[in-house]
């Protein structure tokens, strides 16, 4: 069973990874799922995942087309089952290693609650597009030299600092309109009471880019033991 909790065990580097959007009942919950779905079996004991909303009620369940993409393992079956929506508070902004909004605008409110973790935090499409290429040689030779001056290994072996340190670098992909409206190319709106089958797309689409995001973290860490 995924847990929600983030903590730190002793004598164990556990990755403490935080997922937001606004009412917690469909996309945060939706990434933190298929985040840790996507993670190989044998790294899953060493990452803890939660999820939370900026405007969000406690207590209430996940939406049902989010739940219906889960009936396919028994995990997901129980991860839907026992979700409930709660907000975003300062105790989830204690110690979390990586940090994947849905939009820009929630990203804009956790770099006002907390400006420290602007270096953590990340929309998920912007954090995809950050990760899409391997660490180059001079990236990660940066990223061993922050680990020495530190003396301790990095978070997610650094990964959160790659994304950070290439920010400067995005070529941003073009606008997208929608009835008319810009939509941000880095956000995924929310779709949650709009048609049925614009709901759907957006949780397809977050299925996909979420898996793309385990499958970067997944490659740089090998690159990392490499090294």
């Amino acid at each position: 069973m995924i847990q929600t909790t983030i903590f730190r065990e002793a004598n164990q580097m556990t990755n403490a990874v935080l997922f937001v959007c606004s009412m917690n009942v469909c996309r945060s919950p939706f990434m933190q799922w298929i985040f840790t779905e996507g993670l190989p079996e044998s790294e899953r004991q060493h990452f803890h995942s939660t999820s939370r909303g900026v405007n969000a009620s406690s207590g209430k369940g996940i939406c049902a087309q989010s739940a219906t993409l889960m009936q396919e393992s028994e995990e997901g079956r129980r991860f839907a089952n026992d979700h409930l929506s709660a907000p975003l508070g300062p105790s989830d902004l204690a110690e979390p290693d990586l940090i994947i909004v849905a939009t820009r605008a929630e990203r804009a409110i956790l770099a006002r609650y907390a400006p420290a973790l602007r270096t953590v935090t990340f929309t998920l499409r912007e954090a995809v597009l950050l990760s899409a290429s391997p660490a180059s040689p001079n990236e990660s030779a940066f990223i061993l030299k922050t680990e020495q001056a530190k003396g301790s290994p990095l978070p997610l072996q650094g990964f959160p600092n790659l994304l950070h340190r290439r920010r400067g670098t995005l070529i941003h992909p073009p606008a997208r309109y929608s009835r008319r409206q810009r939509l941000d190319p880095l956000d995924v709106p929310d779709a949650h009471l709009g048609r049925p089958s614009a709901h759907g797309k957006m949780l397809r689409s977050l299925r996909t880019e979420t898996t793309d995001l385990v499958l970067s973290l997944v490659r740089f860490q090998g690159q990392r033991s490499q090294n």
